[in-house]
């Protein structure tokens, strides 16, 4: 699976209000040879702006045999610190990074009761990190087939800790609860009933308390149900406390499908969230959406309006427009429209907008398969507002690429490929400035790809040119990287980027070296 999260500051949920700009992604996946033996991945990457940045990576080995298991990790963590304050010397960020290891060793002492201990060990640390030697034992027992209980007590660098779950299920009514007391404590218990086939209940209490973050506790209550065959209705109360504030907030929503095809939908949310200089409070928002899927076209699209109280009040409209053409077997046309302007209430400061506009074509035949071609055209407005004005400059951009792969051979596992890519834009040298700096570059990459068919996997050796003609500036390198296609259309993995730049001519500063995760949707 790949996950990306991309948070403005200052926007708000009814359990999440960020008062700066968060960008998170990252993929996983997992082999197994349908028995015994399983390998797993897990890379991510978090970026809180001008708070930290998180990264790790993480690679685990599974193998079981008769009544006994164990399992073995590798991972590398790493948190760099972007504030000036504790950690930081001198204006330089203090890096905490380190690998550690660790080994499971499990036995099934009954058939409903597993007995195992965890052995883990950090190595190779930076001065900032503490080290985080552990040892651990624990249980897992099914009691019944309703309820299983589960418990691990451990010690080592960073204290002593308890972990406990608890699972109970009925016919209408489950409740589900975990806990962990020691450096990181937390707690959390929820619960469902199911009152009848088209109603369920629900109800959920979390706390937690940890090094970065302050303490939070959630509480929501909610429903579902079913009117009829075509609408369904929905509604969560949550009430949030941290460390001094508190929320409630009120969510609101109908699905309705006049037929198989279309289907249609609105919700409201209002939200009384934590009083700050720099954070919403009081937001109020309506959202409607329509949806058409048919055999060939298909097509969402999203309106949204907010409106919140900062110490200015600011009001934001939103257009998701998203749509594919399945011209044939062969051949897809697909197309996004994303659109919002945000307004502050301040005279004399325009109001930001951002508008992203895509038109994609591919072509993969299906009869021989050899041939992959993939051709996209996006244009970029982007005008931040007045409060992210300082995180990001403005720019215009259009950029037009295409790319292809060949297969070499009908049965080898050797392709080639290449990508052309050029960008024609501009870039705001201070927010209401009549100067528009040009930003024009260029992008040609050759491509090796060599396919694992036991593993599924494709493993990729790159060389990439950049210039611009503003500058007549040229830069080069190497990219390697292992990728595996997770499904038809979609491609995880990561990799060494030697070249220093990024393939992605949107982005203002390309520059990108090193380790990196990535996954790629294919038209």
């Amino acid at each position: 699976g790949v996950w990306w999260r991309n948070l403005e500051s200052g926007y708000s949920t009814a359990r999440l209000n960020a008062q700066n700009d968060v960008n998170a992604r990252g993929a996983n996946f997992r082999w197994d040879d349908n028995g015994s033996f399983a390998v797993s991945a897990v890379a991510s990457s978090v970026e809180t702006e001008n708070v930290n940045r998180r990264e790790r990576l993480a690679v685990q080995v599974d193998y079981e045999f008769g009544r006994f298991d164990v399992a073995s990790e590798v991972q590398y963590q790493s948190r760099e610190q972007l504030t000036v304050g504790p950690g930081k010397t001198g204006g330089v960020p203090a890096i905490a990074d380190a690998y550690l290891a660790a080994a499971r060793f499990g036995v099934d002492v009954h058939p409903r009761h597993n007995i195992y201990a965890i052995a883990q060990t950090s190595f190779d640390e930076s001065a900032a990190y503490r080290e985080n030697d552990r040892a651990s034992i624990g249980i897992r027992s099914s009691i019944s087939d309703r309820l299983s209980l589960g418990t691990q007590v451990g010690d080592g660098d960073r204290g002593f800790g308890v972990l406990g779950e608890i699972n109970l299920y009925f016919t209408r009514f489950s409740v589900a609860g975990a806990f962990s007391a020691g450096d990181e404590p937390r707690a959390q218990i929820g619960s469902a009933w199911q009152v009848s086939s088209d109603r369920l209940i629900y109800t959920n209490y979390s706390l937690r308390e940890d090094r970065f973050e302050q303490r939070r506790g959630i509480v929501s209550l909610g429903q579902r149900a079913a009117v009829g065959s075509r609408v369904n209705l929905f509604s969560e109360g949550q009430f949030t406390a941290t460390d001094g504030a508190v929320s409630l907030s009120h969510a609101y929503g109908i699905d309705y499908a006049p037929t198989t095809e279309i289907g249609l939908g609105m919700s409201v949310q209002l939200s009384d969230l934590p009083e700050s200089t720099t954070a919403v409070n009081d937001r109020d928002a309506l959202s409607v959406w329509a949806s058409i899927e048919s055999p060939s076209i298909s097509g969402h699209s999203r309106v949204e309006y907010r409106r919140d109280a900062y110490p200015t009040p600011q009001r934001q409209f939103v257009l998701i427009d998203r749509a594919e053409w399945r011209v044939n077997q062969s051949s897809t046309v697909i197309g996004k429209l994303n659109h919002s302007v945000t307004t502050d209430n301040i005279q004399g400061v325009s109001p930001g907008r951002f508008t992203e506009g895509a038109l994609g074509y591919s072509y993969r035949p299906v009869r021989h398969n050899k041939m992959n071609l993939l051709s996209k055209y996006v244009y970029l407005y982007d005008l931040p507002s007045l409060g992210q004005s300082l995180e990001r400059p403005a720019q215009r951009a259009s950029v037009l690429s295409a790319e292809t792969t060949y297969k070499l051979c009908g049965n080898c596992p050797w392709s080639a490929g290449t990508k052309f890519a050029t960008r024609r834009g501009a870039v705001q040298a201070q927010r209401g400035s009549s100067v528009w700096l040009k930003s024009d570059r260029n992008l040609a990459i050759v491509q090796a790809r060599y396919f694992w068919d036991r593993l599924g996997v494709d493993t990729i050796a790159e060389y990439r040119i950049l210039w611009s003609s503003n500058d007549n500036q040229r830069r080069n390198g190497f990219l390697a990287g292992v990728f595996r296609e997770m499904q038809k259309y979609l491609t995880v993995g990561g990799g060494y980027n030697w070249s220093g730049f990024s393939d992605d001519l949107l982005r203002v500063d390309e520059s990108e070296h090193g380790w990196f995760i990535s996954a790629t949707g294919k038209l």
